[in-house]
């Protein structure tokens, strides 16, 4: 593993090193966003926000308990600029309505949109980008058959209205998925559409 300099940019650094900061970490014990050691890290994925099970969009996963980690991330970067944080949405106990919001071109349209109004808009200077973790497409109650199509769907939604956002803005936005890698459960989602058609970026390139 390479020492990474608080002065270096993403883009500079030989590998990509990603940690998760989850909402229930309790600072007293754990240490607050703003004290991880940015300087051997490239990117920071926050976990977790949610979809708002009665309007099907984005959601704080717990409004004032976010808050104050984005805060405390915020500090972060501006202590090592170079860090790219990411909102993560899902997870083990948040994914139950991602089928049915991903079911319906307008419902993935509305859910995107709100993502991007609830935390590109609101924490401009802090979050960079989104991460999928939808656990998992066509697997438990509530789930379609047609999951992993939507899913792709979602992504290449995603994908638009980011790359829209970043014509505006001028700057570029980050967009990921948190995957299993197991022969298993590959077959529910469209792999070879997913990294060239939704506009995932490789890991070279974040």
């Amino acid at each position: 593993m390479p020492t990474l300099e608080p002065t270096s940019t993403a883009r500079q650094l030989k590998y990509r090193i990603v940690g998760y900061y989850p909402a229930w970490s309790n600072p007293a014990r754990d240490g607050d966003a703003s004290e991880l050691p940015g300087n051997m890290l490239t990117h920071v994925i926050y976990a977790f926000g949610r979809i708002d099970p009665k309007t099907h969009t984005c959601a704080y996963g717990e409004e004032s308990v976010d808050k104050y980690h984005l805060k405390n991330l915020h500090q972060l970067k501006q202590k090592y600029p170079h860090v790219k944080v990411l909102i993560a949405i899902g997870g083990a106990t948040r994914s139950g309505e991602f089928s049915a919001m991903a079911a319906e071109e307008k419902s993935r349209q509305e859910f995107v949109r709100s993502c991007l109004d609830l935390y590109l808009s609101t924490y401009p200077d802090v979050i960079d980008g989104f991460d999928m973790d939808w656990e998992f497409p066509g697997v438990g109650e509530g789930s379609r058959k047609e999951d992993k199509q939507n899913f792709t769907a979602l992504m290449q939604e995603f994908r638009r209205q980011l790359d829209e956002l970043s014509r505006q803005k001028k700057q570029s936005y980050l967009l990921t998925a948190a995957v299993p890698a197991g022969p298993g459960m590959t077959q529910n989602y469209e792999t070879e559409r997913l990294v060239p058609r939704a506009g995932l970026v490789q890991l070279d390139d974040v």
